[in-house]
């Protein structure tokens, strides 16, 4: 779709061979009617510190990630709720930290949310040591003022847990995560500024994962 896109934009403006004139008179026309475009711009959420990732749940709640305050919720009025991670929170990790560019990363909301409440967070833990990197599923209660049921999903995802020439600790941690069509959980983990990392079978950094 990606190619498709970008031959037919360049058709439009003629400079792909065996693009029809048929495209190009469409655009023209577009133009002169003065058909444009136009954005607007809406502030739902300011005065965050590090933002990171965010989800929508089917309900139409918003999900979002603070690099060093954790999981929070802006609710469909409007109000915001701290759930998980630093004190303050409905539950307090007390493993949770944040360390250079690493902390509260990715936020997903399973395809089964309506039934099964799951969302998945990948953070940071010392309950290792050295730290390492873990994504952990939560329950969400139904007025996302709390959230319950923690468990630790992949625990082992590895930390940059010392500086090296290249960068200092916490770095290139990765951490996205979205469900593919198929219901999988993908997990991008990062190579903690460590060449061979990435080729390691036997180590969970530098990878994609998916978690069946």
């Amino acid at each position: 779709l990606i190619a498709l896109a970008i031959v037919c934009v360049l058709g439009v403006i003629g400079t792909v061979p065996g693009c029809t004139h048929a495209s190009q008179s469409t655009a023209a026309q577009a133009t002169r009617s003065g058909d444009t475009p136009t954005l607007a711009r809406t502030v739902v959420l300011d005065g965050l510190h590090g933002p990171w990732d965010l989800a929508f749940t089917p309900d139409g709640a918003l999900l979002f990630t603070e690099k060093c305050h954790g999981l929070s919720v802006r609710r469909v009025d409007g109000t915001v709720h701290h759930l998980f991670g630093r004190a303050g929170a409905a539950v307090a990790a007390p493993d949770f930290f944040c360390e250079g560019q690493s902390g509260a990363h990715g936020v997903a909301v399973d395809p089964q949310f309506a039934h099964t409440r799951f969302v998945y967070l990948f953070m940071p833990s010392t309950l290792a040591r050295p730290p390492t990197n873990r994504v952990v599923r939560l329950v969400v209660d139904p007025g996302y003022t709390t959230v319950s049921a923690r468990t630790d999903i992949v625990p082992d995802i590895p930390f940059k847990h010392a500086a090296n020439a290249v960068g200092g600790a916490g770095a290139h941690s990765g951490g996205r995560l979205r469900f593919g069509p198929e219901g999988f959980l993908f997990i991008t983990t990062g190579d903690n500024h460590q060449p061979t990392l990435p080729q390691d079978l036997t180590r969970l950094g530098g990878k994609v994962l998916r978690v069946d």
